[in-house]
């Protein structure tokens, strides 16, 4: 096992959005800079114990991840539930340890690992940019569906959680993430 803690990549959904180029794979599969994303997040993290949830060609990237990317500690969750908590249950049951989570949607390209040295130790940081138009965002009194079409503190899809603890109790099978955050009261910082 690693010892930073683990990662659990969200790999679901079709990419109806980017169907040019999921077509015939899964959006975690889509290269940029010459690999797929699955990859740079997986090699970003390298240190941290990789779960990835999927359904829509969820076999292809089981297969990526055994004989293309030859990775062997890791683990896979096939979910037939819906939106962004699908399978996220299940993912966070097979977590044994009480080090911290990195939650993120396969989507999301990030350039540099993100410091996690000054992140606070017992809330959830959720991470925000100002670079692009995102579905949620965050105010000074909560979280809200981004109506507004604006650019400021847009919720990425990169969350990190001290423990497991943190999103044990009354955890959904579906739904959104960030409206079940929304919902629970979770207290959070960003970053």
């Amino acid at each position: 096992m690693n010892k930073n803690g683990n990662i659990i990549i969200q790999a679901g959904g079709k990419g109806i959005r980017m169907y040019n180029n999921t077509w015939n794979r899964p959006k975690a599969l889509i290269p940029v800079l010459g690999k797929p994303i699955l990859l740079h997040f997986l090699e970003t993290f390298k240190n941290w114990n990789p779960i990835i949830v999927g359904d829509y060609k969820f076999e292809k990237i089981k297969i990526s991840l055994k004989y293309i990317f030859n990775l062997k500690n890791y683990k896979c969750i096939k979910t037939s539930d819906e939106g962004s908590l699908a399978g996220l249950k299940k993912a966070f049951s097979q977590i044994k340890n009480k080090r911290p989570i990195i939650l993120a949607w396969s989507d999301l390209f990030i350039f540099k690992k993100p410091n996690l040295s000054k992140i606070n130790k017992k809330k959830m940081t959720i991470f925000v940019t100002d670079q692009f138009r995102c579905r949620y965002i965050v105010e000074k009194n909560g979280i809200f569906l981004n109506k507004k079409n604006i650019h400021k503190n847009g919720i990425i899809g990169l969350f990190h959680l001290p423990s497991k603890k943190l999103v044990e109790k009354n955890f959904p099978n579906s739904g959104e993430f960030v409206e079940w955050i929304k919902n629970q009261n979770i207290q959070f910082t960003t970053k």
